[in-house]
């Protein structure tokens, strides 16, 4: 189970290809940030990916502590802003919440629990007027797409999933994120989890440290 990340759903395909046994049943699961929790705490699902927001973090360390989830942190990245190359702001180098306050925002809906610690984006000092929410990845790419609209992200989006038409701009914020992995405390790491846990940690390698 993942939030909405585009490198998951990169990694997930390339371990697909890894897979030779005869037979099998594998699931990725988009959604949201409480979902992703709930799934590995009631062991729908063996691993969930998610970033906690640094402001964030004390509290759900908390909440993951007490569904007995152990979090694995594997890389820190600064928020981006993501929109279509052709957008208005697409030739700046870095942009500011001000810049941006303007143009309609797009978020993932996070449904009962639209709290700040189980949002998505990183979001400070800016009086949103255009709010569009939308709960699967590949509508808000079409939004993004389509309308001058933003959304703020990790910035970390594998060129082939979006053809280029999507770029990523960092973003002027003392903020960031900690994405890494949730597990039971209570159960073992399959062969596959395992896995697909490395090629995770394959790919932050690649990454620039913040």
């Amino acid at each position: 189970a993942t939030q909405h990340y585009d490198f998951v759903a990169d990694i997930f395909g390339k371990m697909l290809n890894t897979v030779t046994d005869d037979s099998y049943k594998i699931s990725l699961i988009e959604t949201k940030t409480y979902n992703v929790i709930n799934d590995v705490e009631n062991g729908y699902c063996d691993i969930g990916i998610i970033a906690i927001k640094n402001t964030d973090f004390d509290i759900m360390k908390r909440i993951l502590i007490n569904k007995k989830l152990n979090f694995t942190p594997l890389f820190k990245t600064s928020p981006h802003v993501f929109v279509r190359k052709e957008h208005p702001v697409c030739n700046q180098n870095i942009l500011t919440y001000t810049q941006l306050m303007q143009y309609p925002f797009v978020s993932y809906e996070q449904g009962n629990h639209n709290v700040s610690f189980f949002t998505e984006e990183i979001m400070e000092s800016i009086d949103v007027k255009k709010h569009i929410e939308i709960s699967d990845r590949a509508s808000l790419m079409n939004v993004l797409m389509t309308t001058d609209s933003y959304t703020i992200g990790t910035g970390i989006m594998p060129s082939a999933l979006n053809e280029g038409k999507i770029i990523s701009i960092p973003l002027e914020s003392s903020s960031y994120y900690n994405i890494g992995y949730i597990f039971h405390t209570d159960r073992k790491c399959s062969d596959l989890t395992a896995h697909f846990i490395n090629m995770l940690e394959e790919l932050v390698e690649q990454i620039p440290k913040v």
